[in-house]
């Protein structure tokens, strides 16, 4: 992949530059402050849509829009040109004949072409300025911040702490075990509660109740014996009542004799009936005739005279004929203000401009119309408010004689109906009426007395055959061993008592052996218990051990020094290679310190780099990284890499710019402020 041109709008101190790169080694030459480190973020924002700070700070202080563009040429020949914003989150790409204008789109194509993302080419394929001879810093932290950057080790705090905090913190407590001490006691409990179990059985089999039927037999031997003794003292009572019925009995049928001779000489209670019904209807008819003159009479007074009805009618037709003309006026007016409103809005376009915005024709001021155009719009909607308002007022006057005159006919209708109902009837006798109501009253209790002296003697009657059945139904004591029913209630209740104390026994018994077996189960439990939480504290030893290793791993330190430690095999090999290009006869090798161990031929570890040595391995080891971690992107980028160093350095510098044209990589971009560096170059831009 070679990056063509890049093209900054406003971005840091730029306000448009182009650059334009080839391929082999390109230099950015300026001098300091002159924006040259702007032109590597750029290429990082364009490429990846990161730099060293955010869109804002990107952007040219006092500008509201940037961009950056870019051409790149793909190893399959095809060109992809590239564009993002400063201003907003807009991306735009052209590749192979297609335009992509989704964020999403270009991302996912763009990731295709490239295979990897922004962190790698920040750190990997773009060695920061003063960043190579931090690498040999006497300051153990220092290298190691320089290491973990180029070697993109991850922060591992968060992870760290998520193990602390969510693993190792809440691992369970240890579960709780018993000692030997106490286990063996346990067993002593659980042995000495087995004998009590064994003892209180014997104590349980030695026990006598009755059988459920010999109980039940017992039981309904005393039941019956107690009836035989309620009985005598019912039996009297009974026969006491079957006396006093037999008196009630014979008062009821010489009260039913003495009713029915009262109900003999009687006129039939039917006729009666008859006679009062046709005197209700007399009464009703008559009350009917009266209400209904009564609201006749009302009615009549409550109707409109005639002139009135007239005057109502003709103010109807007169308000309707005023109802069209305003309504018209109204109509006439609306479509007028319509005309005047498309007006106003064609000469609005063109108010204020002395040409036309169209042709381009000269304009006269056309103000003086549009404010007599606006004046008439507002006598017009004036005078439709108003005509509005009369024509309110005009349809609640027609409403109101409208009501008025329903009103009337409504009441005219109802007095004609009161009149069809008035007709001659025949008048009400209230004494006879009255007479008649009396007679139908003595006659109805008669009978109704009469019905219920035969119920109670039914109910007299039914009584006494009942009392005699119960008096038959009394039990009579019968026996040939007990002499009185007491005698046996006596026998049999000692029995019982004698039952229900065995019973009462069994049970506590069976609750004792019940409970001991519950101790000897629990013992057991707690016993199985404590062995399984030996097992499970053993588990929990090893869980906890195991997260304590990762926890200490994760150390940064530690673990900066283990994934350099995995690396080092490759990239030693590979840092050999590219020394030997450079000519560089020392071995370099990478210390679990983070420091760069040189040695002679002889294996003898030089104190002491030069700033060219420190040059050469540094360079050497950003290209090994490269080969290792950015294979897919043939890019590198340095920045200022003559700071700091003599000219004897600077001149090293040169020659190794010389050998990287064999280095392999497609494309290395320089920014320097050193114009000698123009030399040694494929391609120079001056800034």
């Amino acid at each position: 992949m070679i990056l063509q041109t890049i093209r900054l709008r406003n971005f840091r101190n730029h306000d448009d530059l182009t650059c334009a790169f080839t391929a082999g080694v390109n230099a950015v030459v300026g001098a300091n402050g002159s924006g040259k480190s702007s032109v590597i973020e750029a290429i990082m924002f364009l490429l990846f849509g990161e730099g060293y700070g955010s869109k804002a700070t990107m952007l040219k202080a006092g500008e509201i829009s940037g961009w950056v563009e870019g051409t790149v040429l793909f190893q399959d020949g095809k060109e992809a040109r590239l564009k993002r914003e400063l201003h907003a989150s807009k991306v735009t790409l052209s590749y192979d004949g297609v335009d992509y204008v989704k964020a999403g789109d270009v991302k996912q194509l763009w990731d295709k072409l490239f295979q990897i993302d922004g962190n790698v080419f920040r750190n990997i394929n773009v060695a920061s300025q003063g960043e190579i001879p931090l690498l040999f810093s006497g300051d153990e932290a220092v290298r190691r911040a320089v290491f973990q950057k180029v070697f993109m080790v991850p922060n591992t705090n968060t992870i760290r702490n998520s193990v602390w905090n969510d693993y190792i913190k809440k691992a369970p407590s240890e579960y709780i075990t018993l000692s030997d001490l106490e286990v063996q006691q346990k067993n002593k409990q659980a042995f000495d509660t087995a004998l009590t179990i064994e003892s209180t059985t014997r104590r349980l089999h030695a026990l006598t109740t009755l059988t459920p039927d010999e109980l039940a037999t017992a039981q309904k031997e005393i039941f019956e014996a107690q009836r035989c003794i309620n009985a005598q003292a019912q039996r009297k009572t009974l026969e006491e009542t079957i006396v006093k019925t037999d008196k009630t009995i014979k008062t009821l049928k010489a009260s039913i004799a003495s009713c029915a001779a009262d109900l003999a000489g009687a006129p039939e209670l039917t006729l009666l009936s008859s006679l009062e019904k046709g005197c209700v209807t007399q009464k009703a008819q008559d009350e009917a005739q009266k209400a209904t003159v009564a609201k006749l009479a009302a009615l009549k007074r409550t109707l409109p005279n005639a002139d009135d009805v007239t005057k109502a009618n003709n103010a109807i037709a007169t308000n309707t004929l005023l109802l069209n003309d305003l309504q018209s006026s109204v109509a006439i007016w609306s479509a007028e203000l319509v005309t005047k409103e498309s007006q106003r809005k064609k000469l609005s376009c063109v108010a204020g401009h002395k040409e036309c915005p169209t042709c381009g024709s000269e304009l006269h001021d056309v103000t003086p119309i549009l404010k007599e155009i606006e004046a008439e719009a507002v006598v017009l909607k004036t005078n439709v408010a108003k005509t509005n308002v009369e024509i309110a007022t005009t349809r609640r006057t027609i409403d109101a004689d409208t009501r008025f005159l329903s009103s009337a006919n409504t009441l005219q209708s109802q007095v004609v109906q009161l009149e069809a109902l008035i007709h001659d009837v025949e008048p009400y006798d209230e004494a006879a009426h009255k007479n008649i109501e009396e007679a139908i009253v003595r006659l109805t209790g008669l009978t109704k007395q009469k019905t219920q002296l035969e119920n109670d003697l039914k109910i007299a009657e039914n009584n006494r055959a009942n009392t005699i059945a119960t008096l038959n139904g009394l039990p009579v004591f019968k026996s040939n061993t007990f002499s009185t029913a007491e005698d046996l209630i006596q026998w049999n209740n000692t029995i019982i008592t004698s039952h229900n104390a065995n019973v009462a026994s069994d049970r506590q018994l069976r609750l004792e052996i019940q409970k001991a077996t519950l101790i000897v189960e629990q013992i057991d439990r707690e016993l199985k218990q404590s062995e399984a939480n030996k097992q499970l504290n053993l588990k929990r030893k090893s869980y906890t051990d195991g997260l304590q290793k990762i926890y200490d791993v994760l150390h940064p330190s530690q673990f900066a020094a283990m994934l350099i430690k995995t690396y080092a095999t490759t990239l030693e090999a590979k840092l050999t290679k590219y020394l030997s290009q450079f000519n560089f006869k020392y071995t370099v090798k990478v210390s679990d310190e983070f420091n760069m161990i040189v040695s002679n031929e002889e294996g003898d570890v030089l104190p002491k780099v030069s700033g060219g040595q420190a040059m050469v391995i540094g360079l050497s080891l950003r290209l090994a990284l490269h080969d290792m971690f950015s294979q897919s992107l043939s890019m590198f980028c340095c920045d200022e890499p003559t700071q700091g160093l003599d000219t004897e350095n600077q001149a090293l510098l040169f020659e190794l710019v010389e050998n990287l044209k064999q280095s392999g990589i497609q494309q290395v971009i320089i920014i320097d402020h050193n114009t000698a560096l123009s030399r040694v170059v494929d391609n120079c831009i001056n800034l």
